[in-house]
């Protein structure tokens, strides 16, 4: 039989001398009249011996008279035993009990050689990666097995391992054979007797599924590193964007017991020489700023872009903007948008009256925009295709698109009407409903401000006929472009323009 201990190579050589046991560093093979040298590598050490209790037993004083003297230890997860085939079962199951080691495995051959195929190389990888970073959470305990899957948070590997006696590391032993039957609970005799007291003190302190869930693999996070707390507030780049940010806030002077805390200290910051208005706006921007950096986290992780401090603080920025506490006059003037009857319809026509709507075909939006004088006479009709996420996006490009044609054509005493109340609403209010329209909502925003004469309702959707089939029809004919009068004399005949 051959042994291979994970010996250090320095002084192996003057520390083990018997003259039971052959200490070899090359094999000579004969290979019919031909011998072969087969040479170790310089870290390798084989010890060759009879496979009987009298020999194993002067292996085990040797090691033992090794590691006195060396005041080096052996590593029995990475040492090895191989036996001849003629051996019997029971007597190598006898050794390696009396050893510890490991049978030699076939990974163990030629490590540096270059004939693992690349999927065998990214199996043997991806193994490795998955037990250092993922970890079981015990439900039953019937799908993990006790020594070889990974069940203790915060154990690499390496030191799992070696948390265990190798001469029991059967497979096949779940983790449900620890638990006390009916109760669920951990059999602390059953732990004592099988791990080190380090190791049951960790084990009972292990957050549990309940007993009637299956068991599940999660990904680890390192408290110190992939908290929430860290990303938002410790990492190098959230400690860069909080300083360069109005504030000018110290992030990682912050310290947070859980995830609950964070949150609160979110909604309702303490510990800021803030008034109150500024207490507010502070919360605006703490919360805009959370939610960039971990959109920005998963750019990195997903797509492997690098963050940029400055483009992070425009996105905040422009979410904040959405949350402004200023309403425009024009808008205050306003007030609440009213419900328009048809018996006033009359009496809300301006000089210029511009009718959006929007029709959705798959990912595309189809905007009309229809411009009535106060007579009902056409002036101008357009249709354009957007591509967009959302109807809600599909109607305010169709307003942004109403507003641009007012500001380029000059149209003083102008009115925009819209069919759909929630985009109205918001434009009166402040913030967009949907994040995923807060760009062009502020740029929408942005354009109302500038014109200082236009105003814009709500109106139902019979009182906008015109606009919705115009763009029902481009949509149908693809057909996206200005119009003459007469090509839409048909959509205005639908309207109760009130003339």
């Amino acid at each position: 039989m051959g042994i291979e201990p994970a010996l250090p190579p320095t002084h192996t050589h003057s520390y083990i001398r018997s003259n039971k046991l052959t200490l070899v560093g090359s094999i000579t093979r004969r290979v019919g009249n031909e011998e072969r040298i087969m040479t170790f590598s310089k870290n390798d050490t084989f010890i060759f011996c009879e496979a009987n209790k009298e020999n194993v037993l002067e292996v085990k004083r040797c090691l033992e008279m090794y590691c006195r003297n060396s005041g080096q230890c052996v590593n029995s997860h990475k040492s090895a035993v191989v036996f001849s085939d003629n051996v019997d079962m029971g007597i190598r199951g006898e050794i390696k009990g009396l050893l510890g080691f490991r049978d030699l495995n076939r990974e163990d051959n030629a490590p540096n050689s270059n004939l693992w195929s690349y999927g065998a190389r990214s199996i043997m990888a991806t193994r490795d990666f998955i037990r250092d970073e993922s970890c079981f959470a015990i439900g039953n305990g019937e799908l993990v097995d006790i020594w070889h899957s990974p069940w203790l948070p915060g154990y690499g590997w390496e030191r799992y391992v070696a948390s265990f006696n190798p001469r029991i590391c059967e497979k096949g032993v779940r983790v449900s054979s620890l638990l006390i039957p009916g109760s669920g609970e951990w059999n602390r005799e059953a732990l004592e007797s099988w791990f080190f007291p380090s190791m049951v003190r960790d084990a009972l302190e292990v957050p549990r599924l309940s007993m009637t869930a299956k068991d599940e693999l999660f990904w680890e996070a390192a408290p110190d590193e992939d908290s929430a707390s860290h990303l938002f507030f410790h990492c190098d780049v959230a400690v860069q964007v909080w300083r360069s940010g109005p504030w000018g806030f110290c992030s990682d002077s912050m310290v947070f017991g859980d995830n609950l805390e964070l949150v609160k200290w979110l909604l309702h910051p303490t510990g800021t020489p803030l008034g109150e208005n500024d207490l507010v706006r502070f919360t605006i921007y703490v919360i805009s700023l959370c939610f960039v950096l971990w959109r920005v986290r998963n750019s990195s992780f997903h797509e492997g872009l690098s963050p940029m401090v400055s483009k992070i603080q425009q996105e905040i920025s422009s979410l904040v903007a959405d949350y402004s506490l200023d309403r425009p006059s024009s808008l205050e003037m306003q007030g609440s948008i009213p419900a328009v009857a048809e018996a006033n319809w009359r009496g809300l026509w301006t000089d210029v009256n511009v009718f959006v709507d929007a029709a959705i075909r798959e990912e595309f939006g189809i905007v009309a925009i229809l411009v009535l004088d106060r007579s009902g006479t056409v002036i101008e009709a357009v249709t354009a295709k957007r591509k967009v996420p959302t109807p809600f996006v599909a109607e305010l490009e169709a307003f942004y698109s109403g507003c641009c044609r007012i500001l380029q054509s000059g149209w003083e005493n102008a009115t925009i009407f819209s069919d759909c109340q929630t985009l109205v609403k918001s434009l009166a209010a402040g913030p967009s409903p949907e994040w995923r329209a807060c760009g062009l909502f502020e740029a929408t925003r942005n354009l109302l401000a500038r014109l200082s004469h236009c105003q814009y309702r709500w109106i139902p959707r019979c009182l906008n006929s015109g606009a919705h089939c115009l763009a029902a029809w481009a949509a149908d004919h693809s057909s996206f472009k200005f119009f003459t009068s007469r090509e839409v004399a048909p959509f205005v005949a639908t309207m109760n323009h009130g003339c």
